[in-house]
């Protein structure tokens, strides 16, 4: 197969937190910009079980999704204090999780649970910023800032998305593992636990994962984990979905375009006792590593593409910066001064251009890559294979702003690629 890349379009992305010189204020706890206008800067702390919705107004018109059953679950950011101190980023915020229940064709009902968090419980523990969130760190004396590094909490603030593993529901972030949970109800589970992944440990020693999984056609999901330090790679995994646990065959739609059945994935055991929600406890489950990519300069990857026969890889120039952030942590730890967090982690580097990298989901091997301008962006729109040609679609921005999305974007973005 030949692949080619261009970008087809621009189009303009606008970050959801942009501070103004009369918006924002400095946290006392972190040194960082706080937001102190905006709707997505207002605390929701009310918990609603089992409400229904206001009814439909007459006169509306269109497809009223509730009349064909089912449900919608969604996370986000909710909580943006803790005690007396506020977080300094929108994703700061302890994730809260949404239900709306259209069973039956009846009215909608509503349910709202905070995600029981180890990162929650440690701020309600100190009445205060308790450990490490996206962009805020505790203020403590010097001793617990040597512990804080030598015992480092495992971050577990899921505020970003929500998936199904193997008939489980997780909420999960940028950062490993993720946190299950149960529907109808909402109610925490507790950390997703993973078995030793076939295909080797790299998953494992991964320091960031990709905040949005791709279905596939038999219930489970394509991930990515991004391995950062001595060795610089990315992780391609897959989690085997419910229908190969009972050799069915029935699955759920997949969300690459036009892909086929997995007809390649063998049926395999259990990873769970019946569906979530349904016990206390849950099995650990399995992760199938396929592919491992090495890279140069390791960049913040958010999301991937997935057609029927490849994964895309888009690495913006927005690289990890392994020395600004072992000096910013040193920093802290030495002085307690704010971490700069986002801006040592992270080094925008136009120079290097974007670089595009199709993956075979068969073998496992690099189909080919190829260098574009610089642009940045958080999501893929879809990936579909078209003739002798891969198309990945992506909504973006020239930048990343200074802390995307903590800042307007410069202009637009890419659009469009085909490969």
């Amino acid at each position: 197969m030949v692949l080619g890349a261009q970008w087809l379009a621009v189009m303009l992305v606008v970050g959801l937190v942009a501070p103004t010189a009369s918006g924002h204020v400095v946290n006392a706890s972190s040194g960082a910009p706080v937001l102190t206008s905006g709707p997505w800067y207002q605390s929701l702390r009310e918990e609603l079980t089992d409400e229904a919705l206001p009814a439909v107004r007459s006169g509306t018109h269109g497809f009223v999704p509730w009349l064909r059953g089912g449900a919608l679950i969604r996370v986000g950011p909710a909580l943006f204090e803790a005690g007396s101190e506020s977080f300094a980023h929108w994703f700061d915020g302890s994730a809260m999780l949404y239900g709306f229940d259209f069973a039956n064709g009846s009215v909608p009902r509503y349910t709202n649970r905070f995600v029981e968090s180890a990162n929650l419980r440690s701020h309600r523990k100190a009445d205060r910023v308790g450990c490490d969130e996206f962009a805020t760190s505790p203020r403590v004396g010097f001793l617990r800032r040597v512990a804080h590094v030598l015992f480092r909490h495992k971050y577990d603030n899921p505020n970003v998305n929500v998936a199904r593993y193997a008939g489980r529901f997780v909420a999960i972030t940028d950062m490993p593992p993720g946190v299950e949970f149960r529907w109808p109800g909402l109610a925490t589970v507790g950390s997703v636990r993973y078995q030793r992944p076939r295909g080797g440990d790299a998953v494992l020693r991964a320091q960031m994962s990709c905040s949005h999984p791709v279905r596939t056609a038999d219930g489970g999901s394509v991930g990515l984990a991004t391995r950062v330090g001595l060795r610089n790679e990315y992780v391609l995994y897959k989690i085997p979905g419910p229908s190969s646990l009972d050799g069915s065959g029935r699955g759920e739609p997949d969300q690459a375009a036009d892909m086929p059945r997995d007809g390649h994935t063998p049926p395999t055991r259990a990873t769970a006792r019946g569906a979530a929600g349904e016990g206390t406890v849950t099995q650990a489950l399995e992760r199938r590593v396929f592919a491992r990519v090495p890279t140069r300069h390791p960049a913040y990857l958010h999301s991937f593409g997935l057609s029927a026969g490849h994964v895309v890889l888009a690495e913006f120039p927005w690289h990890f910066n392994l020395g600004g952030m072992l000096v910013d942590g040193l920093r802290w730890v030495l002085t307690g001064r704010p971490k700069r967090h986002l801006e040592a982690m992270f080094t925008w580097r136009p120079d290097r251009g974007t670089l595009f990298t199709a993956v075979d989901r068969q073998t496992g091997r690099v189909a080919g890559r190829w260098r574009a301008p610089p642009v940045f962006a958080y999501h893929h729109i879809n990936a579909f294979e078209s003739r002798e040609s891969v198309v990945s679609r992506s909504g973006g921005m020239r930048s990343p702003g200074d802390v995307p999305p903590g800042a307007a974007a410069e202009g637009g973005g890419g659009g469009g690629n085909r490969r």
